[in-house]
């Protein structure tokens, strides 16, 4: 039994309660009209239940009844789904299940946001208000099937899926490539990136551990530059103490990738899995930290080797005369000069290309789409 107020839908997922047992199932088929009496209006039941309704608040009259078949998934314990050696008896209260028990039943990844301001949810299942469908990277040691109808989304969520493999549902990676390709090309001996120094995605694959490998042994001096720190709970928290003109050292690279320091562990994204050529060098000689010059604390990320020279730096090209908002000048110049010359379809191509050297079915299974697009 369950409140109308409830607005069960075809295939809704449901939590039916008795006692101390609980049972998730599926509605396999909504909203089907009984009435208890008969179809006249005028029925004397109906009439007489509408006078006791007037007479006593507490009294309500029901003229019909909602009958909706579902389908027993399996026995719940509040983790998991067991084999329902029982049934739920008449009169077991039917409620819809919550998000959180949702996603745990059918297997849904938990949700994480990254400080980049992408996440990895790829789509919302059609049949559960507000649970959104997310991907980790143990999803992809399986195969995955995207089927559907024409014009339903394949391609969208394909394309999507690629992403979350790739970069995490993001530009930001393609844009990070690019980024320190760049700053590798220019001749400047000093850096300033805006964000992290090593974006952890990137690093996840072993061109991107080679990108960054050139660009520390290139000799330049770089520094990546936070300007917000209130996603990172330890670096906000830390931030409280920190007082004008004081500097502090948090962690290395290798501690912010590693389990061990969960609280200031991206979630999700050094699940990606970083290279362990790159986790047990560079990452070890990586330093983040916190920096305060006057009103405003920020993060960085900077090489060991290149700590001094690139906090003089910093410091000295803090606008102190605007108070909160003292973020060295050169990152705006560095983001005009990249984001102008950034273009997307550079990479886009070149995943052509190599679609193109591997099957010739597939580059043109590739330029299709993009047309259909």
């Amino acid at each position: 039994m369950a409140s109308i107020e409830e607005g069960f839908a075809l295939f809704d997922y449901v939590r039916i309660d008795q006692g101390e047992m609980a049972w998730i199932g599926q509605i396999l088929e909504p909203n089907r009209n009984i009435s208890i009496v008969n179809s006249s209006r005028l029925d004397p039941t109906i009439l007489h239940g509408l006078r006791l309704m007037q007479e006593h608040p507490e009294v309500q009259s029901v003229e019909s009844v909602q009958v909706f078949e579902i389908g027993i998934l399996g026995q719940y314990d509040g983790r998991q789904l067991l084999t329902p050696r029982l049934r739920p008896l008449p009169g077991a209260v039917v409620s819809r299940l919550n998000i959180e028990d949702t996603s745990r039943v059918i297997g849904i990844p938990q949700r994480f946001d990254r400080e980049d301001g992408s996440s990895n949810v790829v789509g919302e299942l059609l049949n559960a208000a507000g649970v959104p469908l997310c991907i980790d990277a143990l999803k992809f040691n399986y195969h995955i099937m995207v089927s559907g109808g024409t014009g339903s989304g394949k391609s969208n969520v394909s394309a999507n899926l690629v992403e979350q493999a790739l970069f995490g549902i993001s530009s930001t990676a393609y844009l990070r490539y690019f980024e320190v390709r760049h700053g590798l090309e220019l001749e400047e001996p000093y850096i300033f990136f805006d964000g992290t120094l090593v974006y952890e995605w990137l690093v996840a694959t072993q061109e991107g551990v080679d990108l960054y490998e050139s660009l520390f042994a290139s000799g330049k001096q770089c520094i990546g530059v936070m300007k917000n720190i209130k996603a990172n709970v330890v670096f906000s928290t830390f931030a409280r103490a920190l007082r004008t003109g004081e500097l502090f050292i948090i962690e290395t690279l290798y501690d912010h990738f590693s389990n061990s320091n969960a609280p200031n562990r991206n979630q999700g994204e050094s699940s990606r899995g970083t290279l362990s050529s790159f986790l047990n060098g560079a990452a070890t000689r990586v330093l983040r930290g916190i920096f305060k010059p006057r009103n405003k604390v920020f993060g960085f990320e900077v090489h060991e080797d290149h700590l001094e020279n690139m906090l003089r730096i910093m410091t000295a090209d803090c606008q102190m005369n605007h108070a909160g908002h003292e973020i060295p000048f050169l990152l705006n110049r560095v983001d005009e000069e990249v984001r102008r010359n950034f273009n997307s379809r550079i990479l886009q191509d070149r995943i052509a290309l190599r679609m193109a050297t591997q099957s010739e079915e597939l580059f043109f299974e590739e330029m299709n789409e993009r047309t259909f697009r």
